[in-house]
This record gives structure tokens, sequence and C-alpha cells, in this order.
């Protein structure tokens, strides 16, 4: 048997280049079109999401601003009012459970002022202030074992988180139990 070398034409190998170019050119038409869809579908995502942060931001603005015309309020149940509307809004306003706690203390309310203090440490656990309002108010009411459990929990997170309260005399007469 003879073996016979295959031998291609020029021609053949330019058609042979010519179809692997075709290939590859229908290769990057495909990839190119997955590669748009995939980007429009994420400019569709983050459109969502802006529109979505927008929406949730201004939100935000409109219970910090009733947060802040709060304080200027001296009628416990009015502040109360404008607090909890500011709260339906973002749950998250910040300092919301806490002016929500003093306008309570402010009518005597303690058991109120104690829920909204704890909810202000729930939804920020890492914010000393909570836990030292917590302890104020568990002061004023006699309670220091329980004060100084939030101003332990309050140390514990910022060490000088203390040191505002100093000269509060209630707060002094127990400092080095802290």
């Amino acid at each position: 048997m003879s073996s016979m070398a295959f031998a291609a034409t020029p021609s053949q190998l330019l058609t042979s280049l010519n179809i692997l170019v075709a290939v590859l050119g229908v290769g990057l038409v495909i990839l190119g079109f997955i590669e748009y869809r995939r980007v429009s579908s994420l400019r569709n995502e983050f459109n969502e999401f802006y529109k979505d942060w927008r929406g949730e931001l201004s939100k935000a603005e409109k219970a910090m601003q009733r947060i802040i015309a709060s304080y200027s309020l001296d009628d416990p149940d009015e502040k109360i009012r404008l607090i909890e509307s500011a709260l339906e809004l973002d749950p998250e306003v910040f300092n919301g459970f806490n002016s929500l706690g003093y306008a309570y203390l402010q009518k005597g309310e303690y058991g109120d002022a104690i829920a909204a203090f704890q909810k202000a440490v729930y939804h920020n656990p890492e914010a000393v202030e909570g836990y030292c309002d917590l302890g104020l108010t568990y002061l004023k009411q006699g309670k220091t074992g329980r004060a100084l459990k939030h101003f332990r929990k309050a140390k514990k997170i910022d060490s000088e988180a203390l040191e505002g309260l100093r000269g509060v005399p209630e707060v002094d007469e127990i400092m080095d139990q802290i």
C-alpha cells in the first residue's frame, strides 16, 4: 500500500481559513449578544436598586426632620405623636427610639420609656446611648442592679461611654461599681 499524503491546495487552505474565521466571527457575535443581555440586566437591576434607595433615603430624611422637630416641642404627647410618625416612616432613624424614650420620661411613664430604650438597643446594639438611657431610667426607678447591667454593657462597647454621665449624682454614686 502506498501512502498517499494529502496535500492541500492553496485554494483549499484559503477556504478552510475562511470557514474558521466565519465560525470565530459567529462565536464573537453570540458572545457579544450574551454580554449585551447581561449588561442590560445589570443596568436594570441597578436602576431598580437606585430607585429603591432614593425612596428609602427620602423616608429617612423625612423621619429625621420629624425627630429634630420634636426637640422643640414642650408637650410630651405632641412629641410622642411626632416621633412615632417618624418611626413609622423609618424605624432605623437615628435617635428615634431614644427620643421617644425621653418623651415618655417627660410624662413620667417609665415602662414605656424603658420599652423605647430597649428598642433603641435592639435596632442599634453597638450604640452606647440606648444602654446609658436604660441605665439612667432604671436608676430613676431605684433599680440599681439593672442600671449597672446596662452601664456595664455601654462601657464594654466604649470604655469612655460613661464619661458624659459624670456629674449626674445618681451615676456618680455607683461609678466605682461599673
